[in-house]
């Protein structure tokens, strides 16, 4: 065992010389760094968990530097969970959380090969690099995240886990205990982005995933922060693969989110409003203007329409008693003729995506 820790610290002092801990694919997953600050300096410190040896497991810490970089290395060493002792029995993937909101920051790691036999717990609190709670929560995560997903003070813990097939979020009380919150989402090829589409201050779920626990589809859906499911595409076979990219398309101050078929490479507009609902654009809905003798007036055709900023705006249909002219603004100029009557009407055309819809604009005088 010694020669084992002798070893991890000789380690421990070459990744210092190199620059790091080797190996890091991404935060929060297995065997990469995970991040959060760890000594309570306000600049971010990185993590590697590391396994001692049979009976022995640890943490590397780097704390971070103000103006960028890391302090060299230090090693921190616990004891494996009662009944471990075989390779690899080690947690390999965590996060950092302050559990209760009371200021202190403890590591929260977990096993994506599954608990040791001897533990009771999935998920193991760290408090001062040591052992100190344990909760139980997705047997084999690959991912552990924290975020605010109930609009308190205090931020949860979120897991997913294509073993598993699930992802599952676990609220943080006031009083340190994590419980099981009411987001979780059955399937296989799970890929999620956190965004609060609905703007209540709590996190929401973008997740793509390869085939449902329910059925074999696969498709691209909306969880929300109160477990409600929105299923944004979906292919009743499974069949069809989609990436999913989240972004304020139409410039609203609402998260949308971008769709892409992996096969076609066709993409599709989600425009969210703001509490909780999408449509796929493009959208085009009627319109209505007035105005006096021959007067131009400049309509905002897109203010009630779904559609990106990045949509063209056509003339299907000229009026009858007058003209019509799309601004660089996409937004149109009615300029009605002397003799017109007391109404006229055109349609527009709104594109976006290799997809059109067209509306109604109606005049009066």
């Amino acid at each position: 065992m010694w020669r084992r820790r002798i070893a991890l610290v000789a380690a421990v002092t070459t990744m210092a010389a190199v620059g790091g801990v080797p190996g890091v694919a991404r935060a929060a997953g297995p065997g990469a760094y995970i991040t959060g600050d760890l000594t309570g300096d306000g600049v971010a410190d990185r993590v590697a968990l590391v396994d001692v040896g049979p009976d022995e497991c640890g943490v590397v810490l780097e704390s971070g530097r103000l103006g960028g970089g890391f302090d060299p290395p230090t090693a921190y060493f616990y004891t494996d969970p009662p009944g471990a002792g075989t390779p690899d029995d080690c947690p390999d993937v965590g996060t950092v959380l302050d559990l209760a909101g009371d200021g202190s920051v403890d590591l929260l790691v977990g096993w994506s090969r599954g608990r040791p036999a001897g533990s009771d717990v999935d998920l193991l609190v760290l408090e001062n690099f040591s052992p100190a709670d344990g909760f139980v929560a997705l047997p084999r995560p690959e991912y552990i995240g924290s975020a605010n997903f109930n609009g308190d003070l205090n931020r949860d813990i979120y897991e997913w886990s294509n073993a598993d097939r699930m992802f599952a979020t676990y609220l943080n009380d006031p009083v340190g205990h994590l419980t099981a919150g009411p987001m979780r989402f059955c399937g296989s090829g799970l890929a999620v982005k956190l965004a609060d589409v609905n703007r209540n201050g709590a996190s929401d779920a973008v997740i793509t995933y390869e085939q449902g626990c329910d059925d074999a589809s696969s498709g691209v859906v909306v969880l929300l922060s109160s477990g409600t499911v929105v299923h944004l595409e979906r292919s009743a076979t499974g069949t069809t693969r989609w990436t999913a990219s989240v972004g304020d398309d139409n410039g609203d101050g609402s998260p949308d989110v971008t769709t892409r078929n992996i096969a076609t490479g066709a993409v599709a507009h989600h425009i969210g409003d703001g509490r909780g609902a999408f449509g796929k654009a493009p959208i085009a809905n009627d319109d209505t203007a007035s105005t006096t003798g021959t007067k131009k007036v400049d309509i905002q055709v897109l203010a009630n329409d779904i559609a990106p900023s990045s949509a063209t705006v056509t003339i299907a249909t000229p009026p009858s008693h007058g003209t019509v002219q799309v601004t660089s603004r996409r937004t149109v100029v009615y300029t009605p003729d002397p003799g017109h009557g007391s109404t006229d009407k055109f349609t527009y055309r709104l594109t976006i995506d290799g997809r059109t819809d067209t509306a109604a604009v109606s005049i009066r005088f």
